[in-house]
């Protein structure tokens, strides 16, 4: 039910108890309860209602659109003539008259990648003892010192110090923003917090790549010194954003800090929501906290890997793979190479055009993902990929390298790209860091991305020796290598993936610990989440004097 904004008059005038509305909630029965046991829903209000949300979620997001930023920028640096002429070798059969080495393309973007493995282990500790927001500073400082040296130093092994040190910073930012905005954002709009993700990831290359396009005749270093800086700009923005919003309230309650997760809880909601509604999805985050330290003790991160979690530690690390599974990753890093050696006229055009894809899939996954049922639709996505990747193989093989073929190539990545944003990436990262037990949140998804940036390692130093023209010289056969990704993630989503739209936090982990099959959590009623919340909010009302 919509609710109505109050007058100027009544909004700068103390609110007595009585005055406090609650019609956006809904006492709804649950199915098989007893009567008067009902459930407290809340009412899905306009995206007004949760612009606090909203604005914490693009201020946090801007990590996103910092490692966004560093892949757009540095697949093009590899065919840049100023980054060449310092990086590189002349060679004028090559186009632009400079060659760089395989050695050189390999380790500048998998020691990227392996920083990234280290920051992402690293973001878990850090979170768990220093907070959420700590994390998102570390990775803001490690990022801007690597920017700054890499403008600086022009020597490979400079380079490659600095490549670590950016993806050092771009693990920690990664894991910390995602896991900061599960632990805040309202259960509607979670979905559009990853949209949100998505959308600065994707904004984040497609600028990348355009000051790129702007800069690429440029003379000298200035060519690529230019968008260097800009990586600058955001981990200064967001850093400064940071120290006027609250550590997440489900760190604070892991903590032991209740008041101050009431008072974090309180400031990230609304003014529309009643004080009564944030008693009862502060009493549900309480609950599962609470219970779990009572029947555990003391506990650690290995905890993760233990019988009782490690279905769900599995499957939330299988999920944040599928960038590197599917192909996405490789797009992002060797795009516009990839287009050069596969017959396209102008590869740094149609980057831009790949990257516009991207975006475009971004803002519908902002638009519409809310809506949408998140396993079936990584089913879809998954083969819509598949045969994305089959058509850029067999092309390839058919007609060689041609114009022809360059169309069709930028065809299937322009379709695949927007499918990926659109829904593999949100949804599997989304539900990646939704489903690890609630106390180990951050080492769970930190392990997971890490593993996630191993693989990613491993294919950025491998698919060279595939698609460098000095080596296998394989050009869009490599399609194939991504075609059978697409088939084993059509397989794990079916047996491992739970559908959770519209869960919360919460009703998630009982649905873990009380053993739900993945194919029956549609159905299943999660009885403990639903009754914290109801006495929580029967709790609130009695404060205020109901």
């Amino acid at each position: 039910m919509a609710t109505e904004r109050p007058s100027k008059d009544e909004a700068a005038s103390p609110v007595k108890p009585e005055q406090k509305s609650s019609e956006h909630i809904e006492m709804v029965p649950v199915a098989g309860s007893d009567a008067g046991q009902d459930d407290v829903k809340l009412a899905r209000g306009s995206w007004y209602h949760y612009k606090k949300d909203v604005i914490v979620s693009v201020i946090i997001m801007f990590s996103a659109f910092e490692y966004g930023l560093d892949i757009g920028m540095v697949s093009g640096f590899q065919a840049m003539a100023g980054f060449l002429e310092v990086f590189g070798y002349e060679d004028p059969t090559q186009p632009g008259g400079y060659g760089l080495k395989t050695i050189v393309q390999t380790l500048m973007t998998s020691l990227m990648v392996m920083g990234g493995f280290l920051g992402a282990f690293a973001a878990g500790a850090i979170m768990d003892f220093l907070g959420r927001r700590s994390g998102l500073w570390v990775g803001s400082g490690l990022t801007l010192l690597g920017a700054i040296l890499q403008m600086t130093v022009t020597s490979y092994a400079g380079l490659y110090v600095c490549r670590i040190i950016l993806g050092l910073g771009n693990g920690v930012l990664l894991v910390s923003g995602q896991v900061f905005m599960q632990e805040v954002a309202n259960p509607q709009l979670r979905t559009a917090s990853f949209g949100t993700n998505q959308f600065w990831m994707a904004f984040g290359q497609l600028i990348g790549a355009i000051i790129n396009n702007a800069t690429k005749t440029h003379a000298g270093r200035s060519a690529y010194q230019t968008p260097m800086g800009i990586l600058c700009v955001m981990p200064v923005l967001m850093s400064v954003a940071l120290i006027f919003i609250p550590e997440t309230p489900r760190y604070l309650q892991m903590r032991g800090k209740h008041e101050a997760a009431r008072r974090s809880l309180r400031w990230h909601r609304d003014r529309f929501v009643s004080d009564a509604e944030v008693e009862a999805e502060y009493s549900e985050i309480a609950h599962p906290v609470e219970s779990e330290r009572d029947a555990a003790g003391k506990s650690n991160a290995l905890e993760i890997f233990h019988p009782r979690n490690l279905k769900r530690t599995l499957t939330s690390m299988g999920l944040v793979l599928f960038p590197a599974a599917t192909g996405v990753s490789f797009m992002g890093t060797y795009g516009v190479y990839f287009f050069e050696v596969s017959g396209s006229s102008d590869p740094f055009v149609d980057g831009v055009i790949v990257l516009a894809c991207n975006l475009a899939g971004a803002i519908c996954t902002i638009a519409v993902g809310r809506r949408m049922r998140k396993r079936i639709s990584l089913l879809v996505a998954a083969a819509v990929q598949a045969l994305c990747m089959l058509g850029m193989g067999v092309s390839y093989v058919v007609h060689g390298l041609s114009p022809f073929s360059g169309r069709v190539i930028l065809s299937m990545a322009c379709i695949f790209c927007y499918i990926s944003t659109f829904i593999s990436i949100p949804f599997s990262w989304q539900i990646g860091s939704e489903i690890p037990n609630p106390r180990f949140r951050a080492p769970t998804y930190g392990i997971g991305t890490g593993v996630a940036f191993v693989v990613g390692w491993a294919q950025a130093y491998s698919l060279p020796y595939f698609i460098n023209t000095t080596a296998l010289n394989w050009g869009g056969k490599v399609g194939f290598l991504f075609l059978a990704g697409n088939v084993v993630v059509v397989g794990f989503v079916f047996l491992c993936v739970p559908e959770t739209k519209g869960r919360t936090l919460e009703e998630i982990n009982e649905c873990y610990v009380l053993r739900v099959p993945v194919r029956k959590w549609d159905s299943y009623e999660a009885q403990g989440a639903k009754n914290a919340r109801r006495e929580g909010f029967e709790r609130g009302l009695k404060d205020q004097g109901k």
